[in-house]
């Protein structure tokens, strides 16, 4: 089975032992690598506490602490439907990351969620968006409390009905140097755990991966 293949029915993918070098490779079979900066870089290092660029990002705003569930970069006008996740370091926090099929919720709140429009705090610009947006491929989930700013005064369905609980239900990978974790991001939410240590010497490339094939 091919890799678009598995995500489609899995959500996720993961590979133990995948060779750095073949990163890119992997991404442009699935789609299309997205630069996440003006930097031009396709492959993006992150470590627990590094100083981000962008004042509203998640590392500027939990620094070494855990991370709430949230799909990747959900500011942007089409989020990437792939993100990847590769183990250089796993440092010497023991921390996770954490991963959860919002299909399972949108089965019984689909129809709440694609109603609920919310809007998107950027420093560019904000515009509109729902939780649940239909593809030409299918749906689409855009998750992250931290940016969307709900428009209905009396309800919020994405920290009323899809965000609660999360820890409890997701499942958690610990990592070990050279594992890949592949998320379809339209349809699976992640997060970071917390660390038992400081874990600043951990260090994963991340790889995000439009939806252009």
């Amino acid at each position: 089975m091919k890799w678009r293949d598995r995500l489609d029915s899995e959500g996720f993918l993961i590979c133990p032992g995948f060779d750095y070098e073949d990163l890119l490779d992997l991404a442009i079979e699935l789609g299309s690598p997205v630069a996440e900066s003006s930097s031009g870089d396709l492959v993006r290092i992150i470590s627990p506490g590094q100083t981000a660029n962008n004042s509203n990002s998640l590392s500027s705003r939990y620094g070494m602490a855990a991370f709430p569930f949230h799909t990747e970069s959900a500011y942007w006008r089409v989020p990437p439907r792939y993100l990847m996740l590769h183990c250089i370091s796993p440092g010497h926090g023991n921390r996770p990351t954490g991963y959860i099929d919002t299909a399972p919720r949108l089965s019984s709140l689909g129809a709440i969620l694609e109603s609920a429009q919310y809007r998107i705090r950027r420093s560019t610009g904000s515009f509109l968006v729902r939780c649940v947006e239909r593809t030409e491929t299918g749906i689409r989930v855009r998750a992250d409390a931290e940016c969307m700013l709900p428009m209905m005064k009396t309800r919020d369905p994405l920290n009323e009905f899809l965000l609660p609980g999360l820890d409890d239900t997701a499942t958690w990978h610990s990592w070990t140097s050279n594992d890949l974790l592949i998320l379809d991001n339209w349809r699976m939410m992640h997060g970071r755990g917390s660390a038992t240590n400081l874990d600043p010497d951990r260090k994963l490339a991340r790889i995000l991966v439009a939806n252009e094939h």
